[in-house]
C-alpha cells in the first residue's frame, strides 16, 4: 500500500509544479493543454468557466490551508497539551471510534462481498445446483400419436 501512496504523491507535487505558474499570473501551460476539450462548449462557455475557476483558486487554496493548520492544532491540543484525552473521547464516542478505527468498515464489506460473489459463481442457487438443470441422458423417443 506505501507503493501506491508515493506515486500519488509524487504525481500531486507534480501537478502542483504544473499548476503553481498559473497561480501567481504566469502562464497557465497546463489549461492551454486542456483548451480543446474545453472549447467544444463554445467559446464563451470556456471564457467562463476559466474565470470562475479562477475566481475559486484563492479562496479554495485558503480554505485548504486554514482545515490543515486547524487539524495541526487540534492534534497538537490533543497528543501534546492534554495526552489523556484522546483516551477519554474513545471512550465516550465508542460507536464513532470504532468506525473511524476500522475506517467505515469498508475492508470487511468488501471482503464480505468478494466472498459472496465467489460464492454465488461457484453455487449459482442456495441449494447448490447449477440454475439450469443439466440435460437429460435419457434417450429420445419418438412420442405416441394421437
Amino acid at each position: 500500500m506505501l507503493i501506491p501512496l508515493v506515486i500519488l504523491a509524487l504525481l500531486s507535487i507534480v501537478g502542483g509544479w504544473v499548476a503553481a505558474p498559473a497561480f501567481w499570473g504566469a502562464p497557465d501551460y497546463f489549461a492551454k493543454f486542456l483548451e480543446p476539450v474545453f472549447a467544444q462548449g463554445g467559446v464563451g462557455n470556456a471564457e467562463a468557466a476559466e474565470a470562475t475557476a479562477h475566481a475559486l483558486e484563492t479562496p479554495l487554496a485558503v480554505v485548504a490551508v486554514i482545515t490543515a493548520l486547524l487539524g495541526f492544532a487540534i492534534a497538537f491540543w490533543l497528543y501534546l497539551k492534554q495526552p489523556g484525552k484522546p483516551e477519554q473521547l474513545a471512550k465516550s464516542m465508542r460507536g464513532a471510534y470504532n468506525t473511524l478505527l476500522n475506517k467505515y468498515y469498508v475492508d470487511e464489506n468488501l471482503r464480505r462481498l468478494h466472498r459472496q460473489a465467489a460464492a454465488l459463481a461457484l453455487h449459482p442457487t442456495s441449494s447448490g445446483k447449477p440454475s439450469t438443470p443439466a440435460p437429460s441422458t435419457a434417450p429420445l423417443t419418438a412420442s405416441p400419436r394421437a
